[in-house]
């Protein structure tokens, strides 16, 4: 059997002072390999230094930057968004082609926020709650209540769970998408978009705790799956 081609977003990211680098953390690609995919590493198209250029000076991509993006998303089956620290015009083009072509897409952390901005790009919030959401390397740090009748909910079984967390911004706003998740102190931890049949986005790390933890195990599991229908379903 031919494994699913899963589409992996590189982000931009300094190795030194003088290598300017696109790059993926290894734990996405161990996911994908551990849930059954096999992993490709998705590259920006536009000629530019993504680690230098602020977001907001980065030229929008042209038909035929679009295009060479699409020559990749044609061949993929699913796409992993994963968090980072900079958002890409290319990016929310990615996100509205797995819409329009029922894509299955799984965002994290900064991946979802560019799902829920990419028809209206809006200004992420500075957390100041509560709880400090901002923790690196710890397993869990709250808990996540997720609306009754969601996707969401129905993939993993729960309504609460407790979920890693390393983000100092969020959404105040889904923007297309609906809303399946809150953080016990009120901020959007996890969206869906209803039309789809895989598309997902949540602000903790699953690609972390998948060994240890069986909500992100089955995240996981989900998100695989439905990239093995959408890639029985093309070759049909």
């Amino acid at each position: 059997m031919i494994k699913p081609k899963i589409a992996l977003i590189a982000r931009p990211a300094m190795i030194d002072e003088v290598y300017p680098s696109l790059y993926v953390t290894e734990y996405y690609r161990r996911a994908i390999i551990e849930f059954g995919g096999n992993p490709f590493l998705l590259l920006p198209p536009q000629n530019i230094n993504y680690q230098e250029t602020k977001c907001s000076e980065t030229p929008e991509i042209t038909p035929f930057e679009q295009s060479m993006i699409e020559d990749y998303l044609k061949i993929c089956d699913g796409i992993v968004l994963p968090g980072g620290n900079k958002i890409f015009y290319y990016e929310y083009f990615i996100v509205k082609y797995a819409i329009e072509h029922n894509i299955p897409i799984l965002g994290t952390c900064l991946g979802m926020q560019i799902m829920a901005t990419c028809d209206a790009p809006q200004p992420l919030v500075r957390n100041e709650t509560a709880i400090e959401h901002n923790q690196p390397g710890v397993p869990a740090v709250h808990q996540v209540h997720l609306e009754k009748n969601s996707q969401l909910a129905k993939i993993l079984g729960k309504q609460a769970f407790m979920v890693n967390s390393r983000h100092s911004y969020h959404i105040e706003d889904p923007g297309i998408y609906k809303i399946s998740g809150y953080s016990e102190d009120g901020l959007i931890e996890a969206i869906e978009y209803p039309n789809n049949d895989f598309n997902i986005g949540v602000q903790w790390h699953p690609e972390r705790t998948y060994d240890v933890d069986n909500q992100a195990r089955q995240l996981w599991i989900s998100f695989m799956k439905a990239a093995t229908n959408y890639q029985k379903n093309k070759s049909n």
